[in-house]
């Protein structure tokens, strides 16, 4: 395909005033390798109740299977308080295959 004679690289070199590809300047420097930093998980309250009555009231999940979840620490309830402020949420913490959390959400 020609632009007024030229080809598209030749009229982009025109309009861009500069060759193309002529002058690349690499801005981004070489990328650091990250520390990986241990994961630390929210403290827990003193008891579930509130997460317990959410997840099965709220949320109508099933009694049994929310309190197995409870009993092998992938849900508990987290009591915080931020700017003055107290939350109590409900902590879904996930493990990969060695039993190491991996993530944590709170709703």
């Amino acid at each position: 395909m020609e632009y007024f004679g030229l080809s598209k690289v030749e009229a982009m070199e025109r309009v861009l005033g500069s060759r193309a590809y002529g002058s690349t300047i690499i801005v981004a420097g070489p990328v650091k390798e990250k520390t990986k930093k241990e994961m630390v998980l929210p403290p827990r309250d003193r008891n579930n109740n509130r997460a317990a009555q959410y997840l099965i009231s709220d949320r109508k999940l099933d009694e049994d299977i929310v309190y197995a979840l409870m009993d092998q620490g992938r849900i508990f309830q987290v009591r915080q308080e931020i700017n003055g402020k107290k939350y109590v949420n409900c902590a879904f913490v996930g493990y990969d295959q060695e039993d190491t959390p991996r993530y944590c959400s709170l709703k």
